[in-house]
């Protein structure tokens, strides 16, 4: 099997672009990352890693990865870890781990021979048919620009609750949003903002929801599910095909609520940090 680097995303989405769409679910990470870095200038520092994996004249695989981030390894083939993780021992030594579906990861951790500390199990979920949830006080309206520091607060606790990285700039990803067709909307109940969510733009015909956050103060009156329906619902009338979204498999809350919704679990993902090595 073959490896091949690239430094420009362009490059590489015309090649295993083909390959992500035609099962753009399992591959919904990797094929919205690949978006925003086509979208958007390089980083001068944390360059992205960008490989494509070939048998003979076959795209079969590709690896992605945005430091600080792990290793997206839905695309990686079986049988091929040994061969992956040998291409970023030269490309990518800072390798801080991997997420994915469990088996890829699985393979990954036995080949790389190091202990790993688990972020988090995830499953994913795809739409089957919307379900809007009645009797939900409050209506849903889509984020202005009044509201991007509040949004950007939001995202913080979010990201604080999830343990996830916080943006540099939060209320500069907020206005990101509105520039690459993200739909974002908030759920108010008496003039009060009590739940976000947003669903991004439609990726090969694909949109993933996503963040959906509801203050602890406002939760078990169905706000969140109210928000994460008037999201998906956007991203369905603007064109998308599909939609889909992750949840935490230690959140037993959103693993009941979605499934409510009109969403059904597809696959289960792993994320993990590598130890030290031996």
């Amino acid at each position: 099997m073959d490896v091949r680097a690239y430094s420009d995303p362009h490059d590489l989405l015309d090649l295993v672009g083909p390959l992500l769409r035609a099962a753009r679910v399992q591959h919904t990470v990797a094929l919205t990352v690949l978006d925003g870095l086509c979208r958007s200038p390089l980083p001068a520092e944390g360059v992205p890693v960008l490989l494509s994996l070939h048998e003979g004249r076959s795209v079969v695989g590709a690896a992605i990865r945005t430091p600080p981030h792990e290793l997206i390894s839905s695309a990686v083939p079986p049988g091929s870890a040994g061969t992956v993780l040998g291409a970023l021992a030269e490309c990518d030594p800072g390798l801080p781990g991997f997420t994915g579906p469990v088996a890829v990861v699985d393979e990954l951790v036995a080949a790389s021979g190091r202990p790993v500390v688990e972020r988090r199990g995830l499953r994913l979920f795809e739409l089957r048919e919307l379900v809007v949830p009645g009797d939900v006080p409050g209506v849903a309206r889509p984020v202005a620009e009044a509201d991007v520091d509040l949004v950007a607060h939001r995202l913080g606790e979010f990201a604080a609750e999830a343990g996830t990285t916080l943006p540099a700039d939060p209320a500069a990803v907020v206005r990101q949003w509105w520039s690459v067709g993200a739909h974002p909307v908030l759920w108010v109940d008496g003039g009060q903002v009590v739940s976000l969510a947003k669903a991004g733009p439609a990726v090969a015909g694909m949109s993933r929801v996503g963040p959906v956050h509801t203050p602890p103060a406002h939760r078990g009156h169905g706000y969140g599910a109210a928000a994460t329906a008037a999201a998906t619902r956007a991203a369905l009338d603007a064109g998308a095909q599909d939609v889909v979204l992750f949840t935490d498999l230690a959140n037993p809350t959103a693993n009941r609520l979605y499934p409510r919704l009109g969403f059904v679990p597809v696959a289960e993902h792993r994320q993990v940090r590598l130890g030290p090595r031996p």
